[in-house]
């Protein structure tokens, strides 16, 4: 039985926790993907998302992409969730964010594997799946449902969001130099608690999000 002294701990750690949380990805989740992140600029997405972006000021004369397949970067090091995502379902989520984002970019583009100066590359990489415990709400910083969200903290009882963490990039064919860059994460259905496993399905309509902003990256560019 937790004593109520480390409850207060407990409650104190989640009221910091919450209190620093922001939909857009923090520098400690970047990886060595882009070349610089210090020139990326808030923008809200076509679904409304949050991201991090930069773009050169004229992308309006492409129209044609070369596809490059995503795939993870630092997960296999990322041991803290392991208990809720099996390496079924990474390899489910890596395979249906390709197949969306792709065929997304084809509604947009036309995919070719011929490099020529309408054409961009496009390379993706996932950087981070979370399923941390989900953030408290305006109502629980009231004493007592403080407490209460702690020891569900503390359990393991309480829901837990599951967020995909994505950086992309858009390189000039001919030159090899970038031409859009992206940083976001998005946000999938939560589970239940820290022994619920999670599946593509719950991160599917996320999936879909991130597809559609990403191939409809113009509507950002210049932002």
């Amino acid at each position: 039985m937790l004593s109520f002294n480390k409850l207060v701990v407990l409650a104190s750690s989640a009221f910091l926790i919450v209190g620093c949380s922001t939909n857009y990805v923090k520098p400690q989740n970047y990886t060595a993907f882009l070349p610089d992140y210090s020139q990326l600029k808030k923008v809200e997405m076509q679904s409304k998302n949050d991201a991090l972006v930069w773009s050169k000021d004229n992308v309006q004369q492409y129209s044609k992409v070369i596809y490059t397949p995503i795939s993870y970067s630092n997960l296999e090091s990322d041991t803290q969730n392991t208990a809720n995502i099996s390496q079924d379902a990474r390899k489910e989520i890596l395979n249906y964010t390709n197949t969306q984002i792709q065929n997304a970019l084809g509604q947009h583009f036309t995919l070719t594997n011929q490099a020529d100066k309408k054409t961009l590359i496009f390379k993706g990489t996932i950087s981070k799946i979370s399923t941390d415990a989900k953030h408290l709400k305006p109502y629980e910083y009231l004493p007592l449902m403080l407490v209460k969200a702690s020891t569900q903290y503390a359990l393991g009882s309480r829901d837990r969001d599951t967020e995909i963490y994505f950086e992309g990039k858009f390189l000039d064919a001919s030159s090899k130099q970038p031409v859009y860059e992206v940083v976001m994460k998005v946000q999938g259905k939560p589970l239940e608690n820290d022994k619920s496993q999670l599946s593509v399905a719950d991160v599917k309509k996320a999936i879909d999000g991130l597809a559609s902003d990403i191939a409809s990256f113009k509507n950002n560019a210049g932002s």
